[in-house]
C-alpha cells in the first residue's frame, strides 16, 4: 500500500526486504510529515536496525509495510516513525493540525477481524474512526480510508469475487451521494495515485535514477 508491488517483487505474506523506494522517499523531499502506527508493537523505536519482535498473536511484519524497505528500516530516523498505535495514536490526534499528515494506521490480527470477525473488530475501528472525528481541528481537510488488504476468495464461489475488498472514505470533503455508482476500476494502487496527484508529487520513482515510474 505505499509502493508498488510489482516492482518490489513482493506477492506474498513472506518477509521481504527491498531495496526499492517508496512513498516516504517523495513524501520527505515535499516536507510531509508522516507516521506509522502499528498495533501491540512494543516501544517504539527499540527494534530499529535489529531483528523485527518475535511474531505473536499481535500482528505480523508483512502488515508493516514499512519495515520491507531498507532505506526505512536501516535508518533509524525513519524507523523511528514506526511507533506503538496505542501509545502515540490519540496523543497525536491530539495535536490537530499538527498531526503527521500522513498517518498509516495497522490493527493486529484480531482487530483487522484477520483472526476473528468483523463483529470483534468493531469496537477498536469505533474508537479508531471516532478519535479522529471527534477532533474538530484534525478533521480539516483530512481523508480516512479504511480499507482491507484481502478478503479470502481465491477461486469464483458462493462466497464472493477474489479479493473484491471492502473500502470507505470518510471526511467532511467528501461529496456524499446515495445510490451512486462509479464504473471506474480501484485497487490499493489507486490511493498512490490519489496521493501523488492530490500533493503534485511526483510519482514513485526507480532507485536507479532513470526517472521510470512504478504506478
Amino acid at each position: 500500500m505505499i509502493a508498488s508491488t510489482t516492482a518490489a517483487g513482493v506477492y506474498d505474506d513472506a518477509d521481504h526486504n527491498t531495496t526499492q523506494s517508496s512513498l516516504v522517499d517523495i513524501f520527505e523531499p515535499a516536507g510531509i510529515s508522516w507516521k506509522a502506527y502499528q498495533e501491540g508493537l512494543l516501544p517504539s523505536g527499540w527494534w530499529c536496525l535489529q531483528p523485527y519482535p518475535p511474531e505473536q498473536d499481535l500482528g505480523l511484519r508483512p502488515h508493516n509495510p514499512f519495515m520491507s524497505f531498507d532505506n526505512i528500516r536501516e535508518k533509524v530516523a525513519r524507523c523511528r516513525n514506526i511507533v506503538n498505535a496505542e501509545e502515540h495514536f490519540a496523543a497525536d490526534i491530539a495535536k490537530g493540525q499538527l498531526a503527521p499528515q500522513y498517518m498509516f494506521y495497522t490493527p493486529t490480527l484480531k482487530n483487522d477481524a484477520h483472526d476473528t470477525n468483523v463483529t470483534y473488530t468493531e469496537t477498536d475501528l469505533k474508537y479508531i474512526i471516532n478519535t479522529m472525528k471527534s477532533n474538530e481541528q484534525f478533521m480539516k481537510n483530512t481523508l480516512i480510508l479504511v480499507t482491507f488488504d484481502e478478503n479470502d476468495v481465491y477461486s469464483p464461489d458462493s462466497y464472493g469475487t477474489p479479493n473484491d475488498v471492502y473500502s470507505v472514505l470518510l471526511s467532511k470533503d467528501v461529496l456524499s451521494c446515495t445510490s451512486c455508482v462509479d464504473p471506474q476500476f480501484y485497487n490499493h494502487f489507486t490511493m498512490l495515485t490519489t496521493l501523488e496527484q492530490n500533493r503534485n508529487l511526483t510519482n514513485i520513482p526507480n532507485p536507479n535514477g532513470d526517472g521510470a515510474m512504478w504506478d
